[in-house]
């Protein structure tokens, strides 16, 4: 993972070059509580407030999305590989003719690191 050290201007947090698998669901009706569909994406870079994701799907900006992101570690090669998972709320910020942006909210929750056999 590379750090990306370019100045953004309004961003606050420092952003990773991260590709990473996600599955995000994307929530529509009223209260943003009915979920419309289920899409399976890699992210591009990542930071501690969002993510961004490229893609050809249509997406609004301003819906409400929850996101589960694989997190593949190999810490050595006599323990092998092992997994975890990110579990987050978020809303797209941002859509763009590449992708999307996902800034994520305050709750989250980290599932234990599972060893691959």
């Amino acid at each position: 993972m590379d750090r990306n050290m370019h100045n953004f201007g309004k961003r606050k947090e420092e952003r990773y070059n991260l590709k990473t698998p996600a599955k995000i669901t994307v929530y529509d009706g009223p209260n943003a509580s009915l979920e419309k569909a289920i899409y399976y994406l890699t992210t591009r870079n990542v930071c501690s407030g969002g993510a961004y994701f490229p893609t050809e799907h249509n997406f609004k900006q301003g819906v409400r999305v929850d996101v589960d992101m694989n997190l593949n570690l190999t810490l050595s090669p006599k323990m092998g590989k092992k997994h975890s998972s990110v579990q987050l709320s978020g809303q797209i910020i941002r859509v763009d003719h590449g992708g999307i942006a996902i800034q994520f909210g305050k709750h989250y929750k980290i599932l234990p690191v599972v060893r691959e056999n």
